[in-house]
């Protein structure tokens, strides 16, 4: 239904910016 696409609209749009919130690049780098 609409939430599982929400779901994957969310991992290719806002996953990114949530994984760089979370663990930020330059943390790790």
């Amino acid at each position: 239904g609409t939430d599982h696409a929400n779901i994957r609209n969310f991992m290719q749009t806002g996953a990114e910016g949530v994984t760089f919130e979370l663990f930020p690049l330059e943390s790790k780098n």
